[in-house]
């Protein structure tokens, strides 16, 4: 049986449709060839729900993002995280800061000790000295001073230069809490530490989680668009059906490619439906 003038308007509609898709794919095709390398994983669960460290979004008069370990959590820093973790944890959302930015940046770090444990100061130098091992990442460490003498000898002895290591970040020993403003707007520091920063932990882990989600989500889409570039390009090439019986096959097996290229394990057409 011939096709009707309503089936070849249909396939018309069909073929200028698969043209036009091909047309877009094949010009975005060249820019997927190189496929964006992987997106690092999160620190672990329990290094961003220990609240022990944070990156909450706040900077310094150099500019530089800070690191804040609160006093609140100061205790879970030798009992639940490692140095190692910390470090993890500094260097990934630094990571994707300078990403952001474009350019190679370093951290600032707070850390009000004035009531703080020899073993928390010693993790928290130590951590300090650690993230300085390969390469420089911290510009200022901003330190409330323990009350305690003992502490801050080790605190002092720590941080000082050896033959060893060289710690090129810039120590600022302050005695209250309200000299910090000398060095970083009160915007930026939350009320523990004399600011009026609006920061709420658990909000910023699930923002993290879903922002991670979209990522991991997009780089899977871009590692397999070449190949449904190249399905879309080869359907736009079949050639016309001359029957109705042909038009009605070939819908149907394109209907079938298509739905395989939506198939629920791809996250390729998700967002746009």
């Amino acid at each position: 049986m011939e096709t009707t003038s309503r089936d070849k308007r249909l396939w018309k509609i069909v073929a200028r449709e698969l043209s036009e898709m091909s047309r877009h794919a094949t010009g975005v095709q060249g820019s997927v060839q190189e496929c964006p390398p992987p997106s690092p994983p999160l620190p672990a669960d329990h290094v961003l729900h220990s609240a022990a460290v944070l990156f909450p979004g706040a900077f310094d008069q150099h500019g530089c993002p800070l690191i804040v370990f609160p006093v609140e959590e100061q205790a879970k820093l030798s009992s639940e995280l490692s140095k190692a973790e910390v470090v993890d944890f500094i260097n990934h959302f630094l990571g994707l800061h300078n990403r952001k930015q474009e350019k190679e940046g370093l951290v600032s770090v707070v850390a009000d000790l004035r009531h703080a444990s020899l073993q928390t100061s010693r993790f928290i130098a130590e951590t300090l000295l650690l993230l300085e091992l390969h390469k420089r990442t911290v510009h200022s460490v901003y330190i409330i001073q323990p009350k305690k003498k003992d502490v801050v000898k080790l605190l002092l002895k720590l941080l000082a230069p050896s033959k060893c290591y060289t710690a090129s970040f810039k120590k600022v020993l302050l005695k209250e809490i309200s000299e910090l403003s000398n060095y970083i707007d009160r915007s930026q520091l939350t009320p523990s530490l004399g600011g009026y920063l609006v920061y709420c932990h658990q909000s910023w882990v699930a923002f993290i989680k879903e922002v991670d989600e979209f990522v991991q989500d997009f780089l899977s889409v871009v590692q397999r668009l070449p190949s449904c570039i190249s399905t879309l390009h080869a359907l736009s090439r079949l050639p016309l059906p001359s029957t109705s019986r042909e038009l009605q096959h070939f819908c149907c097996t394109n209907e079938a490619t298509f739905l395989q290229l939506r198939r629920s394990d791809s996250p390729l057409f998700s967002y746009s439906t």
